[in-house]
This record gives C-alpha cells, sequence and structure tokens, in this order.
C-alpha cells in the first residue's frame, strides 16, 4: 500500500471551516471539513491528507490555498485579528 499523511488545521467556528474548504476547493485542493458533532464545538477543523505519490505541483497547489485560508481568517476572524 502507498504511505499517507493526516493532518488536522484547527479552525474552531463550522461556519470559518466551510469557508475555508470552498476556498481550498477553488484553489482546486480537496480537503475534509469537521463540525460538531463529530468534533467537539469549537473544534471544527480542515482535514489535509498526503500520499507518497504527490508531485511538487500537489504541494504548491495546497500551499498556496492554505495562505489563502490564512489570509482569509487573519480578516474574518477576531482571533485572526489580534
Amino acid at each position: 500500500g502507498s504511505e499517507m499523511v493526516i493532518r488536522d488545521g484547527p479552525l474552531g467556528e463550522p461556519a470559518l471551516a466551510l469557508t475555508a474548504q470552498r476556498i481550498c476547493a477553488s484553489k482546486g485542493v480537496r480537503v475534509g471539513c469537521f463540525r460538531p458533532p463529530p468534533v467537539r464545538p469549537g473544534g471544527s477543523c480542515l482535514r489535509l491528507t498526503g500520499r507518497a505519490g504527490l508531485a511538487e505541483e500537489d504541494f504548491d497547489a495546497a500551499a498556496r490555498a492554505l495562505a489563502a485560508v490564512r489570509d482569509h481568517v487573519r480578516t474574518a476572524s477576531p482571533a485572526g485579528r489580534k
């Protein structure tokens, strides 16, 4: 089997996690979005899964998508505006 790595990216509120998932999708990157009840309230997150066969372009696309999410969180979240 191929090796895989799974990472969660905490975002807190469900609406922010959904927006982040949409931002990633707009950049061509598929991510999982987990919100309550499977996760605790305030624990909404994105889940990124990588596998051994990813190309450098895949990592570049993921980095651009996550940078767009970071920029959105900085402007949309009270915690991000500190």
